[in-house]
C-alpha cells in the first residue's frame, strides 16, 4: 500500500460510512442487493488492494457490530473482494472493456464465496433480501 495520507485515510472513513449506509438502506427495505460493497470496491479500484481490503474488514466489523451481525461472517468476502479489485486495477491495466470483464470475474468469485457461506452457516437464508428469492 502506498503511504498513507490524511486525504487516503478520509476517503478510506467516507468509503466505511457509504458501505455502513447501503448496508442499512437494503437491510431496511429488504433489497436483494448488496450495497455494502460500494465504498470497498470504490477504495479498492482508486487506492488499491490493501485499502480495499481494510475498508471492506472494518465495514463487516462496524455492520455486524452494530446493525447486521450476519456481516460479521463475511468479513472473509468484503476482503477478497477488496483485494481482488483492487490487484485487477491496479495500474491502469483494465480499461475500456477489459473493466467490465475485471467485474465480472470479481463479481463470480465473490458471489461463490458469499453462496458457500450461506449455504453452510445459515442453511441459505440470512438478514438480506435476496432470503425472500432463495
Amino acid at each position: 500500500m502506498k503511504k498513507l495520507t490524511t486525504n487516503m485515510l478520509v476517503f478510506m472513513a467516507m468509503a466505511v460510512g457509504l458501505n455502513f449506509v447501503g448496508c442499512f438502506v437494503a437491510l431496511v427495505l429488504k433489497l436483494p442487493v448488496y450495497l455494502d460493497s460500494i465504498g470497498t470496491l470504490l477504495s479498492a479500484v482508486l487506492l488499491g488492494p490493501a485499502a480495499g481490503a481494510v475498508v471492506g474488514g472494518l465495514t463487516a466489523l462496524i455492520n455486524g457490530a452494530t446493525i447486521d451481525p450476519v456481516s460479521l461472517y463475511f468479513l472473509p468476502v468484503q476482503v477478497v473482494a477488496g483485494v481482488s479489485t483492487g490487484l485487477l486495477f491496479k495500474n491502469g491495466r483494465f480499461e475500456g472493456l477489459k473493466s467490465v470483464l475485471a467485474i465480472v470475474l470479481v463479481t463470480l468469485f465473490v458471489s461463490v464465496m458469499s453462496s458457500v457461506i450461506v449455504a453452510f452457516v445459515f442453511n441459505g437464508v440470512t438478514s438480506s433480501g435476496s432470503s425472500f428469492i432463495v
